[in-house]
């Protein structure tokens, strides 16, 4: 028995060196050129110029507007990226329409009324015929290869929360979107 055991110590010790001898490697590598090694990044294939990316964020935007679950009259508050920039005017505009609440910028939404972190234990009254508004943030547009692209959009309506996943592609020289639903939870 004990045999045995000492086998597979052994085993497991090889099998583990070579694993740490690559890691070594790598770290050495990332040392060297002070950035990670062509492996552990994602491809870097480029979504083509500033106005191509903006496209597909309308695009996305578009298709998360159309969600089933949302008020239609509700405000929705759009901000682009890790760092929440917020959209020009004309971005904004495009995405306006006909029974659909407004969509402003983040400097200019109105507040939430729902219990929350936005408004801590003891929220102001809501006024009556107050909605509160959808914060939504497209938080990365990944690169797949000419043409497709996919993005990552979070949503936060009073206290929930929903992650979507969309692949944006250009068909007959306009960028469409398909959104699905990833996450859903309550803060």
């Amino acid at each position: 028995m004990l045999c045995l055991v000492l086998l597979a110590a052994v085993r497991m010790a090889a099998l583990a060196q070579p694993s740490l001898e690559l890691h070594e490697r790598r770290a050495a590598e990332r040392a060297e050129i002070g950035r990670e090694p062509p492996c552990c990044r994602p491809p870097t294939v480029r979504t083509g110029t500033q106005e191509e990316r903006r496209q597909i964020q309308l695009a996305v935007m578009r298709a998360v507007l159309r969600d089933q679950y949302r008020d239609p009259l509700a405000a929705t508050c759009i901000s682009l990226g890790s760092h929440r920039v917020a959209p020009d005017s004309a971005f904004l505009a495009a995405l306006q329409g006909p029974g659909r609440g407004p969509v402003l910028p983040p400097g200019r939404c109105p507040p939430t009324y729902e219990i929350g972190e936005r408004v801590g234990p003891n929220p102001p009254p809501r006024p009556p015929g107050a909605r509160d508004p959808y914060l939504t943030r497209i938080e990365s547009v990944i690169p797949l290869r000419a043409g497709r692209a996919r993005v990552k959009v979070r949503e936060d309506h009073g206290s929930e929360i929903r992650g979507y996943t969309c692949t944006a592609s250009r068909r007959a020289g306009a960028w469409s979107a398909d959104c699905r639903l990833t996450y859903m939870a309550v803060a």
